[in-house]
């Protein structure tokens, strides 16, 4: 599956990208500068640019105007998506001064997740990602910590297995936070939701975790 890997003008501590054959890097406004900084070279250039200051030159770039129904970032995701990408990692969208911009794209990850789409939001070894109606199963070389929220307004048929704290067919709602500071044990895992959708934050890489869909 190719990978979208888009850039956000958030504080970014690494760009570990290893690029393969069909994949697609988008800089999203000053993410252009985090990329420069990891010498890492874009496909594209996204954005009303005022975070950055100026107009990025010497590559593709469309440009956006600052009054806008979408984020710079959103407006990325939705033009990779029209081009047939399903699976983004997404770096720079994560903290910042801009809370609600890092709201905003914990959001997003929910309308990636309800398209049938995979996103993940990194930071460091922090990753962020949403489940509908599915299961993601995890490497029992995963270490540290799992937490999950409901962020549709209620989730059931919840199941957690091969963690620390197991539940099954549970029920949640967005008023519960039962399910934060869960741990890996060193075995494989498991976090499921029959309907509904799950936020699910990890200590890792988004390549420890597989989505299947019924």
């Amino acid at each position: 599956m190719n990978t979208c890997y888009l850039i956000g003008a958030a504080p970014c501590r690494a760009l570990p990208i290893i690029r393969e054959e069909g994949d697609l890097i988008i800089a999203c406004d000053a993410g252009f500068e985090t990329c420069a900084r990891f010498g890492v070279t874009p496909d594209l250039a996204v954005g009303d640019f005022d975070s950055l200051g100026r107009t990025p030159e010497g590559v593709q770039k469309i440009s956006l105007p600052v009054d806008k129904d979408d984020t710079d970032l959103f407006y990325a995701v939705k033009f990779a998506m029209s081009n047939d990408y399903t699976r983004f990692v997404i770096y720079g969208a994560l903290g910042g001064a801009r809370y609600d911009h890092t709201l905003a794209n914990v959001h997003m990850l929910s309308y990636l997740s309800a398209h049938r789409c995979e996103g993940y939001l990194v930071d460091g070894d922090a990753v962020v990602t949403a489940v509908t109606d599915a299961e993601l199963r995890f490497s029992p070389a995963c270490r540290g910590d799992l937490g999950l929220l409901a962020f549709s307004e209620v989730c059931q048929g919840v199941e957690i297995l091969g963690l620390r704290y197991e539940m099954t067919d549970g029920f949640l709602s967005q008023t519960d936070i039962l399910t934060v500071s869960n741990r890996f044990i060193g075995k494989s895992a498991r976090v499921a939701v029959r309907e509904g959708t799950l936020t699910v934050f990890y200590t890792g890489r988004p390549s420890d975790v597989t989505v299947c869909r019924p």
